[in-house]
């Protein structure tokens, strides 16, 4: 195969699509799509030169690993030293351990485990970590571990054997996909068996060459293909569950494209092959590793969402240092192989591995090296760490604890009572609430349970897309309720996240939560559900009283706080009471209106967090939130006398009123 420049214009559209979409430029919604073009070229090139090679009888493996390592080690190896280097001059403490650990295991191909196992790709906290992007890198080298040695013994079996086996490795990844993102989206998105079949396919291009077809098809397969990937990058958007099915659209555009241009150039191929393009997908690597740093730092820096003209300039500034890395890292390391002979490359780029993988183990051993801030930037910054002790020891409950009828042992309140007087039930914004509960059960000698469950809120009969154990929670709960004659339930949940079909993007991202039970899916079916829980409840006698929606801020407010006084800036941190108001619309009809049916008692929290104008995210110089939404023990226990008259009413002991 000679050189082909309409995948080096491929590969342009790849990256550039990724770029507008991290960039959030043109409205390029679905851009990281770009990563499935990328994986398709990959698998296609690769392939082809491993077949050229054993053709040929001139394969090696050691070669193949040796330009594996010239075209990925050095860059890599750039970015994040750097990046470490940068991190530790503009990071807070715990933001730079979180950098130490991405750092230590992109060094080892694994930081598409490490972010599968700590955040969501689309989830807020993805934004602020350098080493992102490098999960593709990961994925694709863990790839490369095994595709060559399957090709290599099917291949000596028979070329119909490395289709057969290909192929077939590529349809079960790919069926894996479709469930695992319906299942698991997060292990879906980042890890190999779910995105080998992207890769494979690219390799079939290789493999299985159908007859040739006439110029005129060839023409529209590649309009066709292009128009697949633009219409995945423009169209879907971070609410769309991927990879799975929708995967399929940008991925088979790129095949379309990269077959169209063999044997002769395809319309959509000399559009690709202009200088332009094939200039961009020349520094197209360079490129991807650069633009994700430079937009995470400028964002930190800038605190909120940059002005346009500024995102501009600092993607310039990405191409420059593009460009710069092309010409004096890339291209030597690639072409000089007689200079820079195989054992030296690997024994240098393996120190040179082993140098960034210690850099971040020390960085993450330190936590961040805490010391190289001033005292009141760390005061604000440990407000992450402000959350309840209920959250480690009640939120993440186990499934066998669940399926065996064990809630929580852990007890809200005065452990001298006899007997719980309340339970609290709901999501991690329940379990926000602890503080609170606990503070006033103690001034009135009482004692609760803790029924929360992160992602669950308490609505009977419903499936929650965030909770796979939800339904069964939430049985366990009411149970407990009924067993042990509890007389006062506390509802409390972020309810607008599950009203409203999932995160909203002015205040967090996220995969999508869906809600659904045997009469659909929506806000129907939440809306169902909680009548279904406040009926069962009112049918037991059982005092119910709900907690409306706190305020939800768009920044992480700890970091946010402790960064304004870092870099000496001052913008505001909170929402405006008009905005809370419009946020939780719905929320608020929806109460009101079973709260007319059912007559239960509300508690809201915006009666003392906000006034008419505002509300509030810090008192006494320390931040109300631990994160964007989630009450910090501080904030809930300003909360605290919001809920004394719940306990003092009856001492906990009055029942619910007759429902319709």
């Amino acid at each position: 195969m000679g050189h082909r420049s309409d995948i080096d214009g491929l590969r342009a559209v790849a990256v550039l699509s990724v770029l507008l979409f991290h960039a959030k430029l043109a409205s390029c919604s679905g851009g990281f799509v770009g990563v499935d073009v990328f994986f398709v070229i990959s698998g296609f090139l690769i392939t082809s030169i491993i077949l050229s090679e054993m053709r040929s009888g001139s394969y090696s493996i050691l070669d193949f690993y040796e330009r594996r390592v010239r075209r990925i080690i050095p860059m890599l190896v750039t970015i994040i030293a750097v990046t470490a280097a940068i991190g530790c001059w503009l990071f807070l403490p715990q933001d730079l351990r979180h950098l130490g650990e991405g750092a230590a295991s992109a060094a080892l191909f694994s930081s598409n485990i490490f972010f599968c196992l700590t955040t969501g790709y689309f989830e807020h906290a993805a934004a602020l970590n350098p080493l992102l992007h490098t999960w593709s890198l990961a994925v694709e080298e863990q790839f490369y571990l095994l595709f060559p040695l399957i090709l290599f013994l099917s291949r000596a079996q028979s070329h119909v054997r490395s289709i057969l086996t290909i192929g077939s490795i590529g349809i079960v990844s790919f069926a894996a996909s479709v469930w695992l993102t319906a299942a698991y989206p997060t292990f879906s998105f980042y890890m190999l068996p779910t995105r080998a079949w992207e890769l494979m396919l690219g390799g079939m291009l290789c493999l299985w060459k159908p007859s040739r077809l006439p110029a005129p098809a060839l023409h529209f397969m590649s309009v066709l293909g292009l128009g697949m990937i633009i219409a995945a990058a423009f169209v879907f958007s971070v609410s769309i569950p991927f990879p799975g099915v929708a995967a399929a659209l940008p991925c088979a555009g790129a095949a379309l494209i990269i077959y169209s241009g063999t044997p002769r150039m395809s319309l959509v191929g000399r559009i690709l092959s202009t200088k332009p393009l094939v200039w961009t997908g020349l520094i197209s690597y360079s490129l991807y590793l650069w633009h994700w740093p430079v937009l995470v730092f400028t964002r930190y820096v800038y605190m909120r969402e940059p002005p346009t003209t500024v995102i501009v300039v600092a993607m310039l500034g990405a191409v420059l240092l593009s460009i710069a890395s092309y010409r004096f890292i890339e291209v030597p390391y690639r072409r000089k192989r007689g200079a820079i002979g195989r054992v030296q490359m690997f024994a240098v780029a393996a120190a040179a591995s082993f140098a960034v993988l210690i850099a971040g183990l020390v960085i993450f051993r330190f936590d961040g090296f805490p010391s190289r801030m001033p005292p009141q930037v760390l005061y604000l910054s440990n407000a992450r760490r402000d959350h309840t002790s209920y959250r480690e020891h009640c939120l993440y409950l186990p499934s066998a604890d669940i399926t065996h009828g064990r809630l929580c042992d852990t007890t809200l309140g005065a452990k001298t009572a006899s007997d719980p007087s309340f339970v609290l039930w709901g999501d991690s914004h329940a379990d926000a609430l602890s503080p609170a509960l606990a503070h006033e059960a103690l001034q009135f000698n009482m004692y609760g349970i803790d029924g929360t469950l992160a992602g669950c809120p308490p609505i009977l009969s419903t499936d929650i897309s965030s909770a796979p154990d939800c339904r069964a929670f939430n049985n366990l709960v009411l149970d407990t309720i009924w067993r042990q004659h509890i007389r006062t339930v506390i509802l409390a949940a972020r309810w607008a996240l599950y009203l409203e079909r999932g995160y909203s993007a002015d205040y967090d991202q996220g995969a999508p939560v869906t809600v659904s039970d045997a009469g659909g899916s929506g806000p129907s079916a939440f809306v169902s559900g909680l009548q279904r829980t406040i009926a069962a409840l009112f049918s037991a006698h059982v005092r119910v009283v709900l907690v409306g929606p706190a305020p939800e801020v768009r920044y992480d407010v700890p970091s946010v706080l402790a960064r304004q006084v870092l870099f000496h800036d001052s913008f505001p941190v909170g929402v405006t009471r008009a905005e809370f108001d419009s946020r939780q619309k719905t929320v608020q009809d929806v109460i009101k209106h079973l709260q007319m049916k059912y007559h239960f008692d509300v508690v809201q929290p915006s009666d003392r967090l906000c006034d008419h104008v505002t509300c509030l995210v810090q008192t006494e110089g320390f931040p109300l939130y631990y994160d964007s939404h989630h009450l910090s023990t501080h904030g809930a226990e300003f909360l605290a006398p919001l809920f004394a008259p719940i306990f003092a009413r009856g001492r906990m002991q009055g029942g619910g009123a007759a429902y319709d």
